[in-house]
């Protein structure tokens, strides 16, 4: 299980990457399964909003062009007059008021991602049409960021001072305590909100949201785990459907199993072009006379057993587990951060771990004090809740061989990150399967070709199971395209969201 995060466009995944669920690898110990069936989900389109919640924001400033408001949606679909959850929305007003068009809601992907945190950082980042012509919204769903945020222990550190690639039995079960000690924190800390952070109801405040706004149909541009989101209200409500963007597609069709084996090959296949591109450079500085992958193979096992020092962290080290978190946390904006990645292995191998210390920090939401910033625990909550399942812990050992056996360096942290989800309080929900949400208009899918976070094949799956699926093709090596610096893509996608104007499917840039 691992997080789709939006990367890319701006640094955020610290929370930033990782994983996302819906479809990954989540495991579900024999020991620890709730017996309680899962609470079945009734995917209906309401015409109505509750009529015991307004859904109205009351705007304030909040600095730099942005409003922020407050949101209330029911904590429980069947009981509307029950307990809400404020939603924390944040806008900056179309830059043109002659232009306007209305409003455009983006979701950055995780999922734990904050959208007011991300809108903050990248609106500046779109292309200059967009700005001018919508008003930019996001928010943070519930469970996440200032929306009634998931709390489920103070620090993270004992988790990440474990092998997420256990060597052997004693290994893998100090992994499955820890992710215990997590699961258990979270339902003492959070007992009425892990049954009601799913997808699922995120998407039914999404229309809420739009509502709120005054508009008759949303526009939407998900990244990431973004695009399930968008896809899921596809399906719920067709009929409010107006400009969707889904970039870095999730396939919602693949069981747990299937879906994690996909994202550990995407990360190897990035890893690997990385290694020998370093190899063939003598300007990279891991170059190793042309032996980088097996300099970095040397390293990576080294620092297994004997951690590297932070000299700017006096009593800090880098084990192999943060190691792993940081090479992952680069890879998401390929390329062009490759000069980053070499110099950061780099100086590790020369002694000093600093800069990949930092990057795994960031990559696991760790502060300065050692908290967390919770955005982990909000994706472990919803994916948990989401599904799909893939089996017991014996099960997962399986998975970890067979992800070992494909992905080597990488497999086994990508499939062991979902081990929270064995030891769950909550159950899952059932699988979505395929979503063909029949009566929409065109929706446009974003598939960069070689994504390590979600490969391209699952861009071109979901845009094959919408019914009115348009597929571009973007070539990069980054996670997600859209104001990335392909003007191609960037182009298309303004037009779309300006005009309506689709591409024809199956568009190159």
């Amino acid at each position: 299980m691992f997080r789709w995060c939006r990367a890319p466009l701006v640094a955020l995944c610290a929370g930033g990457l990782v994983f996302s669920t819906v479809l990954a690898s989540i495991a579900v110990s024999s020991i620890a399964v709730p017996t309680a069936a899962a609470a079945p989900f009734s995917p209906t389109i309401s015409p109505t909003i509750s009529p015991t919640i307004s859904p109205t924001i009351n705007w304030r400033e909040c600095g730099d062009g942005f409003r922020c408001g407050k949101l209330a949606v029911p904590l429980d679909e069947a009981d509307p007059t029950g307990e809400h959850v404020d939603l924390a929305v944040i806008m900056r007003p179309a830059r043109d008021a002659h232009a306007r068009q209305g409003a455009l809601v983006l979701n950055p992907g995780g999922p734990g991602e904050s959208g007011v945190t991300f809108l903050r950082s990248a609106a500046d980042s779109l292309p200059g049409s967009v700005q001018d012509a919508y008003d930019l919204v996001s928010f943070d769903p519930r469970g996440v960021g200032a929306s009634s945020p998931v709390d489920c222990v103070d620090s993270l550190d004992p988790l990440f001072d474990q092998s997420l690639s256990p060597t052997d039995d004693a290994e893998r079960s100090a992994l499955v305590d820890e992710f215990r000690t997590i699961a258990t924190g979270c339902a003492t800390r959070n007992a009425d909100l892990l049954s009601h952070v799913s997808t699922r109801e995120t998407a039914h405040d999404l229309d809420r949201l739009r509502a709120a706004l005054g508009e008759s149909h949303l526009d939407y541009v998900g990244y990431s785990y973004g695009t399930y989101l968008g896809a899921l209200y596809a399906r719920d409500f067709p009929g409010r459907v107006g400009r969707f963007v889904l970039d870095g597609p999730v396939d919602p069709s693949l069981d747990g199993a299937t879906a994690t084996l996909s994202q550990a090959r995407g990360f190897e296949r990035s890893l690997d072009d990385f290694l020998a591109w370093c190899s063939r450079d003598s300007t990279c500085s891991f170059h190793h006379d042309g032996h980088a992958a097996a300099a970095y193979d040397a390293l990576r096992a080294r620092i297994a057993t004997d951690p590297v020092p932070a000299k700017d962290q006096p009593g800090r080290t880098l084990d192999q587990t943060r190691f792993d978190s940081a090479v992952l946390s680069l890879l998401y904006a390929g390329r062009p951060a490759w000069r980053t990645l070499e110099r950061a292995i780099t100086s590790t191998e020369d002694g000093n771990a600093s800069t990949m210390l930092a990057e795994a920090d960031s990559y696991e939401g760790r502060g300065a004090d050692g908290a967390d910033d919770g955005a982990l625990e909000a994706f472990w909550a919803i994916t948990c809740r989401d599904g799909p399942v893939v089996g017991d812990v014996a099960t997962t050992a399986a998975l970890e061989t067979e992800a070992t056996r494909i992905a080597p360096r990488l497999g086994p942290y990508i499939v062991n990150t979902s081990l929270a989800c064995a030891v769950w309080p909550v159950p899952p929900l059932p699988p979505t399967g395929a979503i063909t949400a029949p009566g929409t208009p065109p929706i446009l899918v974003v598939g960069t070709t070689r994504d390590p976070a979600t490969p391209y094949e699952q861009a071109t799956a979901l845009a094959q199971q919408l019914a009115h699926g348009v597929l571009l093709t973007v070539a990069g090596s980054q996670h997600t395209s859209f104001a990335s610096g392909n003007r191609c893509a960037d182009r298309a996608i303004s037009r779309f969201l300006l005009t309506g104007q689709a591409p024809a499917d199956g568009t190159r840039c």
